[in-house]
This record gives C-alpha cells, sequence and structure tokens, in this order.
C-alpha cells in the first residue's frame, strides 16, 4: 500500500512538472481568487509546518518555487538581530503578496503590474545590513539568504547586502512563476537598442547599461556578426539569416532588396504586437517604406556635407518626411530618437509590443551631445600591439597596401575618431538608462525583453585600418546584453559564441510564434535558462 502510494505521488508529481512545462495546467478563476490564502498556508512560517491546505494543481509549481526560494531565509539561525529579523520577514511578506496579485493581474489580461512598488520595504528595511557566514557551514551563507535562482546576489560576507538585486530577482521570479500559473500566459515585451559601428570593448564604458542592463541581465562576451557591413548585419538581426541569405548584401537600397516576410518585426505584428521603428532602418530606405511596422520614423537617407560637419539627415514615416537636424542640432538626434520610443511606449503599454531604434551613433563623425563634449578628457591613445603595426609581410596585399599610403596625419584623426565615438555613446548611454526606467515607472521590466548590441564593429588603427568592411575581430565583434528578468534575474555571463543571426530566433522563441522556415540562427533561450548553446565555430563573410 505505501509502496503504490509512493508510486502514485512521483507520478502525480512527474504529471504536474511535465504538463506545468507545456503550459497545460492552468489556474481557473476560482484558483486565482484562493491564491493568497492557499500559498500563505502551504507554505507556513519558519520553524513551522502551517496548517494543511490543498493545493490546486496549477500553484503547486508556484508553492514550490517559493519555498525553494524563501525556504533559506528561515535557515538563517534563531540568533537573527531585530533588524535582520525585519528583512527576512519583509521577504515572506513580498513573496506572498506580490505573487497572488501578479497572477490575479496577469488573469486578467493586464500586463502592466500595479504592484511593481511594492518590493520597496524590501529594500528600505533590508538596505545597509551586512552578510554575515554562518559559522556551521563551510560555504559562505548569506544572510539574508534566498534560494536559487537568486542564491547569489546578496553579496559576499563582510559587505553590504545588496538589497535592491535581491527585490529585483524575487520579483522576477515571483512574476514568471505567476505567469507560469495564469489561465493564459502573457508573452513578452520586446525592446531592442542597436548601435552603428560600435565595438565589443566600448559598452564599459557606458555606466547606465552596466547598472541597469547588465546588473540584472545577461552579457554575452562572445556575440558576433555575420558581415561588417550596417545594412547586411541588421538584416541578419531582423531575419535570422546570413547576409547571403537574407537578400541584402551592401548598404545601397536594402531595403529594396531585403525580403521582409522574414523579418522578426513582420511575424510579431502578425501575432498581435504592436512594433516600431526608429532611427536606423538597414541603411537607408531610398523610397521605399517599410513594412512590419504598426509605427516608423526611419532614416530616409543623407546629405553630403564638408569634412567633420555630419549631413543633414532625412527620415520617413507614415506621414511624409523629416529632415534633422533642425537648426543644425545634430546632437540631439539622439535624444529626440530615444523620446520617440519613449512615447511609443507609453502609448502602447498595455499592448504586448516590439521597440526597434537603430541610433546612429557611434558612425563616424560621431558627433556628442553637447553635455557630454568634455568627457573622457584623460583618455589615452589607443596603442594594441596591432596599431600601426611596422611588419605587414603575413598580411593581405590589400593592408600592405593601406601602410604603403597612409600619411603622417592619419594617426591624430584616428585618436580623434576614438575620442568622439566614445562621447557619442554616452547620449545612447543616457537613453538606456532613460527607457530602463520607464519601464520600472510602468511596471513592465520583468515581463520586458531588452536587447542592447551593435551592428557591428570598427578598428581603430589596428592593421592600418580606420574602418570596418573586414573581418578582423575589431569589426566583428559587438557588444550583446540581453536584460530578461524572468529568465534572468540577477547578472550573468555567458562565453558562448553567438551571433547577430541568433536574436529573431530568441524572439520568436520566447514570444512563442509558430515555427518558421529554417535559417541560419539559433534560439539563445537555452543560454537565458543556464544550458550550453553549443556552437564551436561562426561564419564570417
Amino acid at each position: 500500500m505505501v509502496r503504490g502510494s509512493l508510486s502514485l505521488l512521483v507520478a502525480l508529481l512527474c504529471v504536474l512538472v511535465a504538463g506545468s512545462a507545456r503550459g497545460q495546467i492552468r489556474c481557473e478563476a476560482k484558483d486565482v481568487a484562493r491564491a493568497p490564502q492557499v500559498v500563505s498556508q502551504a507554505l507556513g512560517k519558519c520553524g513551522e509546518s502551517g496548517p494543511r491546505e490543498d493545493v490546486p494543481p496549477c500553484l503547486a509549481t508556484a508553492v514550490g518555487g517559493l519555498r525553494s526560494l524563501l525556504a533559506p531565509l528561515c535557515d538563517a539561525g534563531a540568533d537573527l538581530s531585530p533588524s535582520e529579523e525585519k528583512c527576512r520577514a519583509s521577504f515572506e511578506k513580498v513573496g506572498v503578496e506580490y505573487f497572488s496579485a501578479r497572477l490575479d493581474e496577469i488573469s486578467r489580461g493586464q500586463r502592466r503590474t500595479s504592484h511593481a512598488r511594492d518590493i520597496d520595504p524590501i529594500v528600505e528595511v533590508c538596505d545597509g545590513l551586512l552578510v554575515r557566514e554562518q559559522a556551521a557551514s563551510p560555504e559562505p551563507v548569506r544572510v539574508p539568504g534566498l534560494g536559487a535562482p537568486c542564491a547569489n546576489i546578496g553579496g559576499v560576507p563582510g559587505t553590504p547586502f545588496q538589497a535592491l538585486a535581491a527585490a529585483r530577482c524575487l520579483r522576477a521570479t515571483l512574476s514568471r512563476l505567476a505567469n507560469s500559473a495564469a489561465p493564459k500566459p502573457l508573452t513578452p515585451n520586446f525592446v531592442v537598442v542597436l548601435t552603428d559601428d560600435q565595438r565589443w570593448d566600448t559598452a564599459a564604458s557606458m555606466p547606465k547599461l552596466g547598472d541597469e542592463i547588465a546588473r540584472f541581465g545577461m552579457t554575452y562576451t562572445n556575440a558576433f556578426v555575420n558581415t561588417p557591413v550596417c545594412a547586411p548585419s541588421r538584416a541578419g538581426f531582423l531575419s535570422g539569416r546570413y547576409a547571403s541569405a537574407n537578400g541584402v548584401r551592401v548598404n545601397k537600397a536594402a531595403a529594396d532588396s531585403f525580403e521582409e516576410t522574414l523579418s522578426i518585426s513582420t511575424r510579431l505584428q502578425g501575432a498581435g504586437y504592436r512594433t516600431a521603428l526608429f532611427g536606423v532602418y538597414l541603411a537607408d530606405l531610398s523610397e521605399k517604406a517599410p513594412s512590419g511596422w504598426t509605427e516608423w520614423y526611419a532614416l530616409r537617407g543623407f546629405e553630403p556635407a564638408e569634412e567633420g560637419v555630419f549631413p543633414a539627415l532625412h527620415f520617413s514615416h507614415p506621414g511624409g518626411s523629416e529632415t534633422l537636424p533642425a537648426g543644425g542640432r545634430y546632437d540631439t538626434v539622439t535624444d529626440q530618437l530615444a523620446g520617440k520610443a519613449e512615447a511609443f511606449i507609453g502609448a502602447n503599454s498595455g499592448d504586448p509590443f516590439l521597440v526597434w531604434l537603430g541610433f546612429l551613433a557611434p558612425h563616424q563623425p560621431a558627433l556628442p551631445a553637447r553635455r557630454h563634449a568634455g568627457s573622457f578628457a584623460d583618455l589615452p591613445p589607443w596603442r594594441p600591439e596591432s596599431w600601426q603595426e611596422e611588419d605587414v609581410s603575413d598580411k593581405p596585399s590589400w593592408v600592405q597596401f593601406l601602410k604603403s599610403i597612409s600619411k603622417s596625419a592619419w594617426a591624430p584623426r584616428v585618436d580623434a575618431l576614438r575620442l568622439a565615438q566614445m562621447r557619442s555613446l554616452l547620449a545612447v548611454d543616457d537613453a538606456v538608462g532613460a527607457l530602463s526606467a520607464q519601464l520600472e515607472e510602468l511596471g513592465l521590466t520583468d515581463d520586458t525583453v531588452f536587447v542592447f548590441a551593435s551592428d557591428n564593429g570598427h578598428l581603430w588603427g589596428e592593421h592600418w585600418l580606420s574602418s570596418k568592411f573586414a573581418a578582423y575581430e575589431e569589426a566583428i565583434r559587438v557588444p550583446l546584453l540581453m536584460r530578461y528578468p524572468r529568465l534572468v534575474p540577477n547578472a550573468r555571463e555567458n562565453s558562448d559564441l553567438v551571433l547577430n543571426v541568433d536574436l529573431a530566433w530568441t524572439l520568436a522563441e520566447l514570444a512563442d510564434l509558430p515555427p518558421a522556415p529554417q535559417g541560419a540562427g539559433r534560439s539563445l533561450v537555452p543560454t537565458l535558462e543556464g544550458k550550453p548553446l553549443g556552437r564551436r565555430e561562426v561564419f564570417v563573410e
């Protein structure tokens, strides 16, 4: 009898786990209404088993997740100080209340949560505490502590407890648990910020990108593009296909040759997403209106200007066209594009959305915003081993030719370009910070995938080059950061080889889109879940 009951229990648990993974076990209205009481009683209190309460199958995974998160708080020992006890109690209280509130919202199809600030008490009462070790354990135990996936964000013994990071992690994990139990799960929103000609090693000089995205998300340390040319690379980001297969081989008239039915924007729009494009689409539009976008304000072309002055930029939108900069204030273009993205998010926050924000920075001549004109004044010259290398006998003939025609005045110009590019990225950094703050204010942070990347890199004098268009690492390696708190609730790094063509497949899987014709890219969702991607080489053309 005992053996049979145990087998039945194991079978039931297997069904629960498998069914939940497939999204087959969903709560009904009566389960959602009972969630606060059921979860609270099922968890009990530290040191107590709590009253018995039947847990509906749809809430079983959530209760298990909450237990794994909060149980370490109870194992911290009985010698907690009053301040530490208040901190522990705030985690427990917020855990039950936020999960129940978010489950109710998602069950009603509400994308924005009005309870994002409910984590504030955790930060208020836990901030300033020190992390200490539990003497009985050979491993450092963080006090107050949390279970997986938030176990490693409290800090190391003797340092201040990272209350905000721990609270954000708890909130994001509870949001995921609520979404997994709701009658109809919500797919995430997407914000994609794509810069122009930004090297991977410049991201470290963008403090808001670090504080808002890297601190709470995934940083891919080995991200590359299939080709170091703007339009073909951007088409790869959108389509998930190599430059040789997405219809775009060169920058000129790229929008005319791109097969837009392959674009992730077209697919998301067909699935009910509100889609918006601001800034650079591929390279220029010529006279073609881009398809797959609910709203768009896209670079159509530009007029040449004297050296050192950025040309006039022509943008198209559904109502006509506009030329920037107005009054010669090119330094405000980054701010203006960011403002349009913010306005779109504010107006469409109740619906699933994709915002594709293509900044021109740091493309040369890379005029910085006036507020950043004096930044990086102490930046030392860039002189790696490959900078203006004397012996190029082992390099291709075209590199040898470049060395033969280079002038003495070339080096200061490259140094000036590097400084300008670094400065121009600070306005982009401000935009990232503003967009992140807006998502937090609207209660959308945990349910929005925020991606930051560049279409290609740029050389600063390595191998006698001050451009891209070459398969050197400086031109094909790019920054790639992805914040999606539901799956990555705290800072992580991934060293897998990833490509621009992976993004479309990642967004498609996260949005639960039906399968599309196979392309070269791979979904990065396994890496978000802590699994290796398994790619051993990348293809560059």
